[in-house]
């Protein structure tokens, strides 16, 4: 009864919110001189009103709220309601009795000088401010407003066995919701996929799943997409299959820029060409290939850390899987190079390769680094400018590598590579053999496409001496910290760390960052001549250490101090 009687106050606020938006809305419309800020706010408060209209026309149709077992979320959402209606009704009252104290002309110009007043003007934006957050609050509580039910449970056994007329049932009589999720977050649209059926897909999207579609859920981010991209045969899927995918895609209107991270979802170790990735891609990407050629640059920079194959990135770059000219010097220009990526591909794949590991007689197939990462490299450099070859950028790595995000040229990409690849847990005994080995196969992979090794190793030498020192030190790592990355799928993170023996990384410190500084780039005409200077910066680590040990404990004032 209590949860009834929230849900009937409930009602009547959103009808309430909703009129304050209005009028609050109305008041804007006469006075669109109001600083930028506010208006702003002022225009996030609209958006929020078909929301609290739709709430309230579920509300008043849907009685199965009514039979939620625990009421505190209910509950919770009234509260939050209740509070930011009062917040915005004495909002919107303020503003109307300052118009209405003026008349003729004099409303006018107050109109447009609503709240010129320091103190007036602070006090309107953090009360619109308030409003927003509550409001916000109120759709949270609103949105997790779900039944919780087992995988066992009757409506998920009828979708099982496409029991259409048997979910309309349990729908009808209240005994099961479209909304509801079993125990690990899965909502019904992934059962009905993962089931095969049409038909019930079909009618949990038209009653109000489309957001389903795109929910990841758990570590293995599975979702509704999931079943249309792994149980159909990869070669000749059945028509059952993609007419579920036909229906999904004509649901989705998800930009496909924002779907570009999707792709990774569906990378596993045990899938040795990336075909899984190829499969979403051609399923929920078909304007992959005619769209803006930067997402596809981003691409094939974002799977060159830990995809299995180089023609994984060739597919994501090009139909044909052919880099031209244009390629190279447009991602040099949009800062996501085509050779930075091949060279930290290179980098993260070579340092497997120079690291001593015994491997069994069937696992060289499992070996980061083949013959094919270094025709990458000569692929792309073949057809690249001197300025792409020392065009200097910034790399931003996965979340999962302990480095952080370096600026430099190519080269420097090659070391960071290799840092991605060896840090936090490979002996320090073997950094300084896996960077001069990296270097001297990204140089004679460089001489092999015709590059002069001299003139490009003079401008490297200089380049680095000038700028590039300080690529991976301390201060980097400093910046690095405080930046958001692009979080790797627990399903991937095996393909970046691919030996058994790594199998413990996550015991160490996420924040163990080794500081490393470039002291000197030594170049000649063949690749043996060339060799990087650097030093670990073992002192800041020392530095950190102290800090920590020497800091002392705050004492509150008027607190007892133990003598």
């Amino acid at each position: 009864m209590e949860t009834a009687a929230s849900i009937i106050a409930f009602v009547q606020i959103t009808t309430e919110i909703a009129k304050c938006v209005i009028k609050t809305k109305k008041l804007w419309d006469q006075a669109q001189e109001l600083p930028e800020d506010i208006q702003a706010l002022i225009l996030r408060l609209q958006c929020h009103q078909p929301i609290f209209d739709a709430m309230q026309q579920q509300l008043q149709h849907d009685d199965s709220l009514c039979s939620v077992q625990n009421d505190s979320l209910v509950r919770t959402n009234l509260d939050c309601c209740q509070m930011s209606l009062k917040t915005l009704q004495s909002t919107a009252d303020d503003l109307i009795s300052q118009l209405n104290a003026k008349k003729g002309l004099k409303r006018k110009l107050a109109a447009v000088k609503l709240a010129l007043g320091k103190d007036g003007l602070d006090r309107l934006k953090n009360r619109l401010s308030e409003s927003i957050e509550l409001l916000k609050l109120s759709i949270m509580a609103w949105d997790i407003m779900y039944n919780i039910i087992s995988s066992t449970s009757d409506i998920i056994k009828k979708i099982r066995v496409g029991d259409k007329a048997g979910v309309l049932e349990l729908f009808n009589s209240r005994q099961a919701s479209p909304f509801d999720k079993d125990q690990n977050g899965q909502s019904l649209l992934f059962h009905a996929a993962d089931s095969k059926n049409f038909e019930l897909c079909q009618l949990f999207l038209g009653l109000g799943l489309k957001d389903a579609l795109l929910e990841r859920v758990g570590e293995s981010r599975q979702g509704a997409l999931t079943p249309t991209v792994f149980k159909p045969d990869r070669d000749h899927p059945e028509a059952d299959w993609m007419k579920i995918v036909e229906l999904f895609h004509s649901y989705m209107d998800e930009p496909e820029s924002s779907m570009l991270l999707r792709l990774f979802d569906y990378q596993r170790e045990c899938d040795y060409g990336d075909e899984y990735v190829n499969i979403f891609r051609q399923r929920f990407l078909p304007k992959f290939y005619t769209g803006p050629l930067r997402y596809r640059l981003e691409a094939f920079r974002l799977a060159s850390f830990h995809s299995q194959s180089p023609e994984t990135l060739l597919g994501l770059l090009a139909e044909n899987r052919q880099v031209t000219s244009f390629d190279v010097s447009h991602s040099s220009h949009e800062n996501v190079s085509l050779v930075h990526s091949a060279a930290l591909a290179l980098g993260i794949r070579f340092a497997d390769e120079v690291l001593p590991y015994k491997r069994g007689w069937a696992m060289w197939s499992m070996a980061s680094y083949s013959e094919g990462w270094s025709l990458l490299v000569k692929q792309v450099t073949a057809v690249a400018s001197p300025e792409d070859l020392h065009s200097i950028e910034s790399v931003q790595p996965w979340d999962v590598y302990s480095v952080p995000a370096w600026k430099g040229t190519p080269l420097v990409s090659v070391i960071g590579g290799a840092l991605c690849y060896m840090s936090p847990d490979i002996t320090f005994f073997h950094w300084d053999k896996v960077f001069q080995e990296s270097i001297r196969q990204w140089v004679l992979d460089l001489q092999e496409s015709g590059v002069d090794l001299e003139m490009y190793g003079q401008r490297e030498a200089t380049t680095l001496k000038e700028q590039m020192r300080g690529a991976l030190d301390a201060d980097a790592i400093e910046s690095s910290r405080h930046s958001i990355r692009d979080s790797l799928p627990t399903a991937a993170v095996s393909l970046a760390f691919r030996r058994g023996q790594r199998a413990d990384r996550s015991k160490w410190n996420k924040n163990h960052w080794v500081p490393i500084r470039l002291l000197e780039l030594k170049t000649g005409p063949t690749p043996s001549d060339w060799r990087i200077v650097w030093a670990p910066e073992f002192e800041w680590m020392a530095c950190q250490f102290w800090e920590m040990i020497e800091k002392e404990d705050i004492v509150m004032p008027g607190s007892w101090v133990d003598v």
